[in-house]
């Protein structure tokens, strides 16, 4: 009996072999030689080890997409597929598989989004479907075409801007309009918007056309051909390798070219803020020295 119970091949109950002998004898006669000569003990250590084998090989796959995907909430399969060199569709069967397989196992419940063709880390981070309509044709109110002829609508108030700024604001409107990714266009809009304000303060006080300079001659040029070339990036019909890390080292860099044009403007506004705090500082010494004060101000001792 102690042997029978180290003898792994007690799996074979000798009612199945008594079945074996039933349906067929040698089917009876080949389950008492598998049990006597350790056949099935092969075979379990077989299946054993091909199965530790499969596992080890799925976390493998299952830690390289998670080196590529990082923190993202949500990223494009195509991204995905690009920088492991895979084709997407395999991509795609792959990272369901390990996600219905329980590799993702955490607080959130990742999906693979069959619209959007991209990997999402839970509902709460769903991105909403794309439009199927141009970018432009999405506003509200559409930005009409702009000629070098353009003339005011009836009604409405003609551009004061210098022809040199306005081709600028047209440069990168245009530039807003052929480029579809909605993360790069927001960024664009404020971009023009942000140029639009120091073109118009600074047509308004000349005096500080020099503090705009490195912005026009080496800034703005720069913004508009990184613009150009993601445009031309998205037209290809293939992403590759070169072209989603070029991709996404402009989008990295629209983000700092955001805060260079929020400081650029508000550089100009520099002196105006020192004469504001002037006329403040001297406004509340008035006030306290003529008892109008309804605060506690001390006047500063001389």
């Amino acid at each position: 009996m102690a042997e029978e119970k180290k003898n792994p091949f007690i799996h074979i109950p000798w009612w199945v072999i008594l079945a074996g002998f039933i349906i067929n004898p040698g089917v009876g006669f080949g389950l008492i030689i598998a049990r006597a000569t350790g056949f099935t003990r092969w075979l379990y250590k077989m299946f054993s080890k091909a199965k530790v084998v499969r596992h080890r090989q799925e976390a493998k796959r299952f830690n390289r997409y998670m080196a590529v995907i990082g923190d993202r909430a949500v990223m494009p399969i195509e991204r995905i597929a690009a920088s492991l060199s895979m084709d997407i569709a395999a991509c795609e069967r792959d990272l369901e598989y390990l996600i219905d397989n329980g590799y993702y196992n955490g607080v959130w419940t990742p999906y693979i989004d069959k619209e959007l063709h991209a990997f999402v880390l839970d509902a709460e981070f769903a991105p909403e479907p794309p439009e199927k309509k141009p970018r432009h044709a999405k506003e509200e109110q559409p930005r009409p075409a702009v000629r070098a002829e353009e003339q005011p609508a009836p009604g409405e108030q003609p551009d004061s801007l210098p022809e040199a700024y306005r081709q600028k604001l047209r440069e990168i409107r245009h530039a807003n309009d052929v480029i579809a990714d909605k993360y790069c266009s927001d960024a664009i809009d404020h971009i023009e918007t942000i140029t639009r304000s120091i073109f118009e303060h600074v047509n308004e006080h000349p005096e500080k056309e020099k503090q705009i300079q490195s912005f026009m001659n080496y800034y703005l040029p720069a913004t508009l051909k990184l613009l150009n070339s993601y445009a031309e990036l998205e037209k290809q019909p293939t992403a590759g390798e070169n072209i989603v890390k070029s991709k996404e080292r402009i989008e990295k860099t629209l983000e700092r070219l955001v805060y260079a044009f929020d400081r650029q403007l508000n550089q100009l506004f520099e002196s105006e803020a020192m004469d504001i705090t002037t006329d403040i500082d001297v406004l509340e010494k008035m006030m306290a020295k003529d008892g109008l004060a309804n605060d506690k101000y001390v006047l500063p001792k001389h």
